[in-house]
Formats: C-alpha cells, structure tokens, sequence
C-alpha cells in the first residue's frame, strides 16, 4: 500500500516545479507566490460550507488547509497535471513537501491517507491511480476523518431510496451490474429489475472510447461487481456518470457461497 510519503507513482508526470506558496484560498485553491493557481489533482476535496452545512465537514475541511498551511513559504514541488488554466485560472497538480529523510510528503496522498479528502483520479495513469485509491482506502480501514461517521459509509446500489434523497452530492457506489444496454452512443450499467427506479451508471462516448476495446461493449459490463464514484443524479432513479474510467472500478467477484448440506 503506497505511503504518503512515497512519491515514486508521480515519477511518470515528468519533472517538478520548484516554488512557494503565498496563501491556500476557500476549495484548497493554492497561491504561489509568483501569482498561479493550484488545485490539488485526483481529489474531491471536503469543502468548508458558508451557509450552515454539515459541521464535521466544515471541521475536516479546516483540518485539510492546516495541514498544508504548515508548509507556506516551504520550497514544494508542484508537479502540473495540465498545461494550460482551467477556465477559473487553476492548473491540477500534485503537492510534494520536503522532509528530513529526503523522501518528500505527498500532499495529495496524505490528505486521502488521513480522511481529508477522497479519490476522484482524472488522469489515465495506472500507477498514480492505484496510488491515491491505496491512500483512500487507509483511511477507510481506519475509519478516521471523513470515515468516521457511518452516514458516510459506502451506498450500496440497492439503496435507491437514501440515494434519491443525495442528489447533487458526491457518493460512491459499490455493487454487481444486472444488465447493460447501449442507447445512441451511451451505454446504461443498471443495477435491478427495473432501470426507471434502480441505480444506474452512465457511460457516455468520451468516456467509453478511452477504454480498453472489449470494455466498451455493454455485454463486457454485465454481472461485474463495480465501485463508482461522482455525483449522485436523480434521472430515472439515483444516476452517476463518471468523468474519467477511473471513476469507475471493477472489484473482484464474491466468493460463490455454498449450499448447506442436506439433513
């Protein structure tokens, strides 16, 4: 399991920038000093909530700008994710903050490590990915931060009835595929009978045509076991649509469980 510290998955984003930053602004949007914008890459950071949200969120939110607030005016390297600014003038990147050992604190990963944030990768690089889901899932084990609380536990899809109720807010949703379909282009992962009601997945074409050839065939999807992550929809029932394939994970099938014997 990669350690916050262990920078070797950022080895394939080239070479780093060298700067400071001058001050961390609401959303963990990052200033340095020579005036760029950054947000942190492969996250869905907890968002401090200035109209009376959730308090524990509002707190972790705090807790995740103090943790980088400590190395203001600290030599960081910056690795871009992008090359040009988002259209808010914030360029995607990942964070790493000098140690004593020399081995450098991934700001990205320790965040996910400690329950501040989530994994929400973007990017199509393996090893980074598995990475920040490694970090994430450390402090799910844990049960620290953000896992603390069982409301933020994991939506089954079966739980259409609580995920009706979320729309417009991040989740992640684990559970088998029933059935796949392909609608002009789009392709439909439904999770029941019934796909007015039942949770769904949204494969749309940008999307579908940076998968792996065999993967963008609706029959490759049925019967697997998957976890997605994004923003919950009310269209037909609770929807996700992921950004990137990543967004999107296959998870080992459950072991068949046998049939008691006979009396």
């Amino acid at each position: 399991m990669a350690n916050a510290q262990e920078i070797t998955p950022l080895d394939p984003l080239g070479p780093a920038l060298d700067m400071q930053l001058a001050r961390i602004e609401d959303g963990l949007v990052l200033v340095a000093k020579d005036g760029r914008h950054f947000v942190l890459a492969g996250l869905w950071p907890l968002r401090r909530s200035h109209e009376g949200g959730d308090i524990t969120e509002d707190g972790l939110a705090r807790m995740a700008k103090q943790r980088i607030e400590r190395h203001l005016d600290h030599r960081l390297q910056i690795y871009p994710m992008d090359q040009t600014p988002d259209r808010y003038g914030r360029i995607r990147a990942h964070l790493v903050a000098a140690t004593k050992d020399g081995k450098g604190l991934w700001i990205n990963a320790m965040l996910l490590q400690q329950g501040l944030a989530r994994a929400f990768p973007l990017d199509d690089i393996p090893m980074l990915n598995d990475a920040l889901y490694a970090a994430e899932a450390t402090a799910r084990a844990q049960n620290i931060g953000f896992w603390a609380s069982a409301r933020n536990a994991l939506y089954a899809a079966g739980d259409e009835a609580v995920m009706a109720q979320k729309a417009g807010e991040f989740a992640i949703v684990t559970g088998p595929i029933r059935s796949a379909t392909k609608v002009d282009g789009t392709v439909y992962l439904n999770f029941g009978d019934d796909w007015r009601t039942d949770f769904t997945i949204r494969l749309l074409w940008p999307i579908r045509r940076t998968l792996p050839k065999g993967q963008r065939d609706p029959s490759w999807w049925a019967h697997k076991t998957v976890e997605v992550r994004g923003v919950l929809e009310d269209l037909n029932g609770p929807l996700v649509t992921p950004l990137a394939p990543a967004q999107i994970r296959v998870l080992p099938a459950s072991p068949t469980r046998q049939s008691d014997p006979a009396p």
